[in-house]
């Protein structure tokens, strides 16, 4: 999976755009959020949030964890990230490959000696 990172200080604004053109299931802290957009998003909710995901159709498309300074939108969301980085709302960096995660040192052994 590729991902872009976002910078900006207009979390809300950001997070408002995707969820109207990616519609979706809002979960902050883990928990499926129910409130009318205009309750749950406001800078101040999103800053004083660890984790944040926006899912569409299965996907995340728009996250952060431990807090919206790590706010990153899925690749196939470069079109609308470039638009609102043409509007001046954030800056973006990106796509990564997102890091596999983290081998054993008997998992790394054992595929050198076995070749698995």
């Amino acid at each position: 999976m590729h991902l872009v990172s976002l910078r900006t200080k207009r979390y809300s604004a950001v997070v408002r755009r995707f969820y109207e053109r990616y519609p979706g299931a809002v979960k902050i802290n883990h928990k499926v959020v129910q409130e009318p957009l205009d309750v749950w998003c406001t800078n101040k909710r999103l800053y004083n949030s660890i984790n944040f995901c926006l899912v569409h159709g299965g996907l995340e498309v728009l996250g952060f964890h431990d807090g919206p300074r790590n706010l990153w939108a899925h690749q196939s969301t470069l079109p609308l990230v470039q638009q609102l980085a043409h509007e001046h709302v954030l800056r973006f960096d990106g796509p990564y490959e997102a890091s596999p995660p983290p081998t054993s040192f008997l998992n790394r052994l054992l595929a050198r000696v076995f070749g698995t």
